[in-house]
């Protein structure tokens, strides 16, 4: 990035200005460091960990799909309405 792009993004998200983008660059640039970065195997382990979470929370949102199906199969308060547009999943809950 340089500063006169940087310029450009704040005059567009309305930073007020008070510094030129040449100094906000410095001072990014001088920022100090982590002391310590997570290596490629443990970065790797995590977002298998995210994965694994989200694929859990997916099967059971499925599950959870099909109870609710299963549920609101021939009740009368459900019928009525099943047949309209956009009506989404009924929740007879």
């Amino acid at each position: 990035m340089t500063a006169t792009g940087l310029e450009t993004f704040h005059t567009r998200q309305g930073y007020s200005g008070k510094r030129p983008g040449s100094v906000l660059i410095e001072r990014l640039r001088a920022a100090p460091t982590t002391a310590s970065r997570l290596g490629k195997q443990a970065v790797a382990w995590l977002v298998s960990g995210q994965a694994q979470l989200v694929r859990s929370q997916r099967a059971t949102i499925r599950q959870l799909d099909a109870a609710i199906a299963e549920s609101a199969k021939g009740r009368p308060r459900a019928e009525p309405i099943a047949g309209l547009p956009r009506i989404g999943t009924v929740n007879l809950g």
